[in-house]
C-alpha cells in the first residue's frame, strides 16, 4: 500500500474534521434540518476534500462589475425568496417573488470590493412580509470592482435600473444644463406629481404598504419613504449619487415625527433635499439646494440607509 504524504494526510484530516463539525452543528440546529439536503452537503464536502488532496483549492466566484445574476429553482409551492447579503458589518435584505417555481434577478454588490456572503431562504406564505422563511443555500462571492459606486447602484427599494424609471429620468432632464439643474427638474416632478398618503399615515396602515420607487411611481402616492426612494431612483439612474436619510422632522418646535429625506452629491458636496415637505407645503423648492444650517433647523439626521 503506497504511503500518503504528510501534507495530504493533514488535508484529509482537516477536511473530514470540518465535515464532522458541520454535521453535528446541523443536527443541533434541528429546527432548520428540513431546509437542508444532508446528502448534498456530504457530497460537496467529499468533492472539496478530493480537490484539496489533488492540489485544486476551491475558488470563490468573482464578480467584476458589482452585479451578480442570481437564479434558482425553488420548491413547487414557494412564493418568495429572501436574500440576506452581507459584507463585513454591512447587510441588505432582498425579497424576490417566485414565478412558476423559479426566481432570478440582478443582485448589486453595493459595498465595494471584497467578499460577500448571501444566505438564500424560501417562504411558502403568500405575503413577502409574512415570515416563514427557511434557509436553504449559502453563496460566497468576491467583488473585484474597484470603482467607487457608492450610492449609485440600484437596491430592492431604489430600483434605478427599472426601464420606466430610467426613461422617465432621461425625459425629465433632456434639456438640463448640468447635474444641479437635472436634480432640480426631477425634484419638481416628484414634488408636483406624487401625493402624500395622509389616510394611511393617519391610521398607520402605511406600515404594511410597499413604498419602493417603482410602486410609488405606479401609484403616485406615498409617505416620506416613498418620495425619498423614488427621488433616489430617478437620480441614480442618470448617475447622480443619492442617499436615503432617516431622522426626525420638526413640524413645529413641539411637534415632531419620524421622517425620511435625501442627500444628493452635487458639485463635490452632499446637499440635503426634502421633496416630501416641498410636495405637501406646495413650496416646491423650499428644501432644495439651501444652506445646510437652515435645513438642519427642522431636520435631525439619524442614519444613512444601506439601500
Amino acid at each position: 500500500m503506497p504511503l500518503i504524504p504528510l501534507t495530504k494526510k493533514l488535508i484529509m484530516k482537516r477536511s473530514f474534521l470540518s465535515l464532522f463539525l458541520a454535521l453535528n452543528l446541523s443536527m443541533a440546529l434541528s429546527g432548520f434540518a428540513h431546509a437542508f439536503d444532508f446528502g448534498k452537503i456530504i457530497d460537496k464536502a467529499n468533492e472539496n476534500a478530493a480537490s484539496a488532496i489533488a492540489g485544486n483549492v476551491p475558488t470563490i466566484p468573482k464578480v467584476r462589475d458589482s452585479k451578480y445574476f442570481f437564479s434558482k429553482d425553488t420548491a413547487a409551492d414557494s412564493k418568495w425568496v429572501m436574500l440576506n447579503v452581507s459584507k463585513e458589518n454591512r447587510k441588505e435584505q432582498i425579497l424576490l417573488p417566485v414565478k412558476d417555481g423559479r426566481v432570478s434577478a440582478d443582485i448589486y454588490l453595493r459595498y465595494g470590493p471584497g467578499v460577500y456572503d448571501i444566505a438564500v431562504s424560501e417562504s411558502k406564505l403568500a405575503g413577502k412580509y409574512d415570515g416563514g422563511y427557511y434557509v436553504g443555500q449559502a453563496i460566497k462571492l468576491e467583488n473585484t470592482d474597484k470603482r467607487d459606486v457608492s450610492f449609485l447602484l440600484p437596491s430592492d427599494l431604489v430600483q434605478s435600473d427599472n426601464a420606466q424609471i430610467m426613461l422617465l429620468a432621461r425625459t425629465i432632464t433632456a434639456d438640463s444644463v448640468d447635474e444641479l439643474d437635472a436634480a432640480k427638474k426631477i425634484h419638481k416632478y416628484v414634488a408636483t406629481n406624487v401625493k402624500y398618503d395622509f389616510a394611511s399615515y393617519k391610521d398607520e396602515s402605511y406600515k404594511a404598504k410597499a413604498f419602493d420607487a417603482v410602486t410609488t411611481l405606479k401609484n403616485l402616492t406615498g409617505v416620506c419613504s416613498g418620495y425619498s426612494n423614488l427621488y433616489a431612483a430617478l437620480l441614480r439612474s442618470i448617475g447622480i449619487r443619492t442617499k436615503i436619510i432617516y431622522g426626525i422632522g420638526y413640524i413645529t418646535k413641539t411637534q415632531t415625527g419620524d421622517h425620511a429625506w435625501n442627500e444628493i452629491f452635487i458639485n463635490n458636496e452632499w446637499k440635503s433635499v426634502d421633496v416630501t415637505w416641498d410636495s405637501t407645503t406646495g413650496r416646491i423648492f423650499k428644501y432644495f439646494n439651501i444652506a445646510e444650517e437652515v435645513f438642519d433647523q427642522d431636520h435631525q439626521k439619524q442614519t444613512e440607509q444601506n439601500f
